[in-house]
């Protein structure tokens, strides 16, 4: 008689094992337009505990029906504040999360093109917290660039931007969360190195921000006259 092992669930660690999940999980919430995910990791928001609680009853029902299990200890319900891949989110603001911000403040000085690329990845995951990153960031990428040394030729430049996006992420910026009734106001400003724009809306009578963006500009794009610049910086816009 001729057997074939066959799985009864997905097996960790198989290539399509992520995108298998990914494609349940997006079936099983359709509809459910207040749980975000990703991958395994599901977010419940809600405007009032009564509409939360309605929530999870139903979004537990379709975990059973699917069969889905969750881990209790991996929960948490009812917080007015939640950790987030890497963001603190609650009360209508978005923020670091404590154990990143930890990694950044103890970030030694990096001395190789890969310790550089590690510091960059790491204070790059937040980005849109930090006004002009990409402009910053630019003497310290510069030293990453193909062709360039694993010696660092580590300068003033180097280490004034390297202390900059340390202070920027270790201060633990806060992002106002977007409110789509309110007046969305729009900010940009273009360099010779770079471009930048940010996002604001008005609370209380005063402007918070709600995420900046920033591009480098390339070698070429430097070149370009001041006219150029202007519509690289439209572009940005748009895009």
């Amino acid at each position: 008689m001729e057997c074939h092992y066959k799985f009864l669930r997905m097996h960790f660690g198989m290539m399509n094992s992520g995108a298998t999940l990914t494609r349940a999980v997006k079936k099983l919430l359709c509809g459910m337009d207040n749980v975000v995910y990703y991958i395994d990791d599901l977010l419940v928001h809600t405007e009032t505990w009564e509409a939360h609680v309605e929530t999870l009853a139903e979004l537990f029902r379709r975990l059973r029906e699917a069969n889905f299990t969750v881990r209790p200890a991996k929960c948490v319900l009812g917080s007015s504040t939640i950790d987030f891949l890497g963001h603190r989110l609650g009360q209508g603001t978005i923020s670091l999360q404590d154990e990143n911000v930890e990694k950044a403040t103890n970030a030694p000085r990096p001395k190789t093109k890969k310790k550089v690329r590690a510091f960059l990845g790491l204070v790059g995951y937040y980005k849109e917290f930090v006004p002009n990153f990409a402009a910053i960031a630019a003497t310290l990428s510069d030293l990453v660039r193909k062709g360039q040394p694993n010696t660092l030729n580590w300068s003033d430049s180097q280490e004034k931007a390297y202390n900059s996006l340390k202070f920027a992420v270790t201060s633990k910026p806060v992002l106002q969360l977007p409110d789509i009734n309110k007046r969305v106001i729009l900010r940009t400003d273009a360099s010779g190195r770079g471009l930048g724009a940010a996002l604001m809306q008005e609370s209380n009578d005063m402007l918070f921000p709600v995420a900046y963006a920033s591009k480098k500009l390339t070698d070429r794009e430097q070149k370009y006259s001041e006219r150029g610049n202007v519509g690289e910086d439209y572009l940005s816009q748009i895009e």
